[in-house]
């Protein structure tokens, strides 16, 4: 236990975060405790086995005590070193000295005082008691490791990382860990706390009716309330959402498999799955506690009113987002626009729908406002999308040879429809330029920022190609002098384009 916590010769595993150095002597005082310790209960068992003599017990005694306060005052200076004065964390090292400290204090005081016995008492059990909460932390960091595993994600550890683990449809899946942990973590204490006592010498008899007491509860009106039914009713609600997950599987499964469906969907249902199986294992977790639901309804009709004027913003996009999810104007991997902001839907939620920009950003948008506002959504329906790309050329060039270059350049795009077929539109007479307008249809709308640059590279390189320049606007600028006199200045441009007087 020692090595695997202190782990002297591999940092990459040790617990505690301290130094090698400070690791390899803590573990060598830690170890020379362990086998005193046991020195100390071989004696023992020893000297009442055999009739030892008063006086050699008690020079056993001595001796033993001699080294438990050694070893404190050791341990206690090895804890204030600086080495773990720099590397103590949230205050751990600070109350460990204190404890360690006082522990060897009284077993020095009591040792002078000619309390031997007591002295003895008091350093053998507390290493043992340190050990026993030390194997119970050890326990706990094995209940969270359970408690995060594929037992109940489904999926191997690296591919907890998906966002799908972090919610069971509506339960989220971090739920079940919290409370399957926290069974376990009640399971260890009580075990530990219960050994502790009997290990203190406390009467079994006294120990086990204060557990009958904790774990049978008390009568409370009509409910009895006990760690028995709560330790059940978390069990019953814990499984409940791990039998909800297995349902939502087992549904997608045979519904989409081999189906031509969209993501969209799938998420609808798994969710909506989701929020029914939340709310059934809620509901049996609280009938198992003695909850009448009868007496429920009529205080939350009571409460109504109220609750209906505080919550309101809540309860509309609660009722928004199941709106969303049963209607569906609105699918995760839509490319939307609502509010000023533009992104693909990555995950629609009770409350609020979570968006993606082009920048990576995550915006948050409440449900209400997405059934309230426009919301334009560019693959509602149709992932195809119409893309212009607006083109202006000299006043002499040649339209029809114009023409043909940007139609080659949108039909050789791979992400380009053949049909419809690119378009080229004469949009008008501008004052620099002949403005055009290449129009195309994509197969993805989620393409139209990568596909409109891609296509303005290859406008470019092909009308180099062809000769064919592209115009800027020109301005003539009279400046007049202080003698009235006027000077015409011209700028550089093309005989083409049109001219502005100012």
């Amino acid at each position: 236990m020692i090595n695997r916590s202190l782990a002297p010769n591999d940092p990459a595993a040790r617990l505690v975060a301290i130094g090698d150095d400070a690791a390899r002597r803590l573990a060598l005082i830690l170890r020379a405790t362990i086998i005193v310790w046991l020195i100390d209960q071989f004696w023992l068992l020893a000297d009442s086995a055999v009739f030892t003599p008063h006086q050699q017990t008690v020079l056993h005694a001595v001796v033993i005590t001699g080294l438990y306060v050694l070893l404190q005052g050791a341990l206690v200076l090895q804890l204030r070193s600086a080495e773990l004065r720099r590397a103590s964390v949230n205050g751990w090292r600070t109350w460990l000295v204190t404890l360690c400290t006082l522990v060897a204090g009284f077993i020095a005081i009591a040792l002078l005082l000619g309390y031997v016995e007591l002295a003895r008492f008091v350093g053998s059990h507390a290493i043992s008691t340190a050990g026993l909460l030390w194997i119970m932390y050890l326990l706990h960091l094995v209940a969270e490791s359970i408690s995060s595993v594929s037992v109940i994600s489904g999926r191997s550890i690296e591919g907890d990382a998906e966002p799908e683990d972090e919610e069971l449809g509506a339960p989220a899946l971090l739920t079940i860990r919290i409370i399957g942990g926290l069974i376990m973590d009640i399971v260890i204490v009580l075990l530990g706390v219960t050994v502790l006592l009997v290990m203190w010498r406390f009467d079994w008899v006294e120990v086990k009716g204060w557990i009958q007491a904790a774990f049978f509860g008390f009568q409370l009106g009509e409910i009895r309330i006990s760690l028995q039914t709560v330790l059940l009713a978390l069990g019953i609600f814990a499984l409940g959402l791990v039998v909800t997950r297995f349902v939502q599987r087992w549904f997608t499964r045979r519904a989409f498999t081999g189906r031509r469906s969209d993501q969209g969907l799938q998420e609808s249902a798994r969710v909506g799955l989701g929020y029914v199986g939340f709310v059934l294992s809620a509901v049996a977790g609280l009938s198992f506690l003695g909850l009448n639901f009868s007496n429920l309804a009529i205080i939350a009709g009571a409460l109504s009113v109220g609750i209906g004027f505080g919550l309101q913003s809540i309860v509309n996009n609660f009722v928004s987002g199941i709106i969303l999810l049963v209607e569906r104007p609105i699918k995760i991997g839509d490319w939307i626009a609502v509010g000023g902001h533009e992104g693909m839907v990555k995950k629609i939620s009770v409350r609020s729908t979570e968006i993606e920009t082009i920048h990576r950003q995550s915006v948050i948008i409440p449900n209400a406002n997405l059934v309230t506002d426009s919301v334009t959504n560019w693959m509602h329906g149709n992932r195809t999308s119409r893309l212009d790309i607006p083109v202006g050329v000299s006043y002499e060039t040649d339209v029809r040879i114009l023409r043909k270059v940007l139609l080659d350049v949108g039909a050789a795009h791979g992400a380009v429809l053949k049909n419809p077929a690119p378009v080229v539109h004469f949009a008008g007479f501008g004052d620099s330029a002949l403005d055009f307008e290449l129009r195309v249809f994509l197969r993805d709308a989620g393409q139209r920022v990568n596909v409109a640059s891609d296509l303005r590279f290859a406008i470019w390189a092909a009308l180099s190609d062809a000769k064919i320049s592209i115009p800027f606007p020109q301005r003539d600028i009279h400046i007049k002098g202080a003698a009235g006199g006027e000077i015409a200045q011209a700028l550089p441009r093309d005989d083409n384009a049109g001219n502005d007087q100012a």
